[in-house]
């Protein structure tokens, strides 16, 4: 009998990884800066082996995201703008990504539905 739980228990969580990340996929963004600033993105976060990358982009400009993670609800990653670090802090559900983004010129709130 415990032995039929542990194995239930480890086949769930094998699903549960091979499942991948919620975060995955294109996401419609609006940053909204400190200042009062509002800015539409798509925010784009692939997985490939177990491995995330990703993106941010508005049309014109596009943003490579470095050091990706997700893990349970909390999604972070960093990314460049101006040669200047920035980092951003966030949650992530299967439809929402909320987050705060912080570096040396600019800092604010990232808002994110998918599709």
């Amino acid at each position: 009998m415990v032995f039929t739980k542990v194995l239930a228990a480890a086949l769930l969580t094998a699903a549960a990884c091979a499942a991948g990340s919620t975060a995955a996929g294109a996401w419609s963004c609006t940053n909204e800066s400190d200042t009062g600033m509002t800015s539409k993105w798509t925010l784009s976060i692939r997985e490939a082996d177990s491995q995330l990358t990703g993106k941010l982009t508005d049309g014109e400009v596009e943003i490579p995201l470095t050091e990706v993670k997700h893990e349970g609800a909390t999604l972070s990653f960093k990314f460049f703008v101006n040669a200047k670090p920035y980092t951003f802090d966030g949650k992530a559900a299967a439809k929402e990504i909320t987050g705060k983004y912080a570096g040396e010129e600019a800092r604010g709130t990232l808002s994110c539905r998918k599709p």
